[in-house]
């Protein structure tokens, strides 16, 4: 019985097409994820008035809409209780 393998070319081709879709599906989702980063800031030069005063910036949206109308942004922003809107 006579064993086939496989050519290393089209071994190579079928790990760049593995690679290929696994960085366009990355990056796909990197641009259309929400994600929240929490930082905490303290410095002498900032009044107490401000203290527990929150800031929500939005970034990097990269003209995606998260939900109609960015309906799931917004709630998401909502729930972060920003000192301003």
């Amino acid at each position: 019985m006579r064993k086939h393998s496989i050519p290393k070319a089209l071994v190579k081709l079928y790990v760049m097409i593995v690679i290929f879709f696994t960085l366009l599906i990355w990056t796909i989702w990197g641009n259309a994820a929400l994600t929240v980063s929490n930082i905490k800031i303290s410095s002498s030069r900032i009044p107490p008035a401000f203290s527990g005063f929150r800031i929500a910036q939005v970034s990097d949206l990269h003209n995606v809409e998260f939900g109609k109308g960015n309906k799931k942004l917004l709630e998401l922003l909502s729930e972060s209780k920003p000192g301003i809107r």
